[in-house]
């Protein structure tokens, strides 16, 4: 393990614990990006968030590629059906939704409808979080994966994507 993995993971882990807030963690994670090695195995990540709500986005997908995944960040305000048509490359394995307010929740059932219609849903790991989604609102609508935090969805998501390719 080098140096840079080594600090990059103790950032990881001082944001998880409470230590480092969340703009500073963003703003040293992204100066990372590009930098990060991937596991191609992983596959893709494609990460959006609806109305003005881009922090729990932008968490998401830089803790994802902290993880190894190459991630693409959607345009607030996509409509959904355009962030699931992003699902259609094969290359694309987990779809993370981030929701701050209720009214978007419908959006996460939604996902899961298309991806469904689209029969690429057992391709697609699916995942929502945000302040609006509690574990419970996540198996009502569909979501794979849910954890406490964005680290521990982050190292779930991994650990499941890695165990459907083996």
């Amino acid at each position: 393990m080098t140096d840079f993995w080594e600090s990059e993971k103790e950032l990881v882990e001082a944001f998880d614990r409470g230590k480092i807030p969340l703009m500073t963690f963003l703003r040293e994670m992204e100066s990372k990006r590009g930098t990060i090695s991937r596991d191609p195995a992983l596959g893709t990540a494609v990460v959006a968030s609806f109305s003005r709500h881009t922090e729990g986005r932008d968490l998401i997908s830089l803790l994802l590629e902290a993880n190894g995944f190459r991630t693409v960040r959607v345009e607030r305000d996509t409509p959904i059906e355009d962030i699931v048509k992003l699902c259609c490359d094969e290359e694309v394995t987990v779809l993370c939704l981030s929701v701050q307010a209720t009214w978007d929740l419908e959006n996460i059932g939604k996902a899961d409808r298309l991806l469904k219609e689209m029969g690429i849903r057992d391709r697609i790991l699916l995942n929502a979080g945000g302040g609006a989604v509690s574990e419970q609102v996540a198996e009502r609508f569909g979501c794979d994966v849910f954890a406490e935090t964005a680290v521990k969805t982050c190292t779930v998501i991994r650990k499941t994507v890695a165990d459907r390719r083996n």
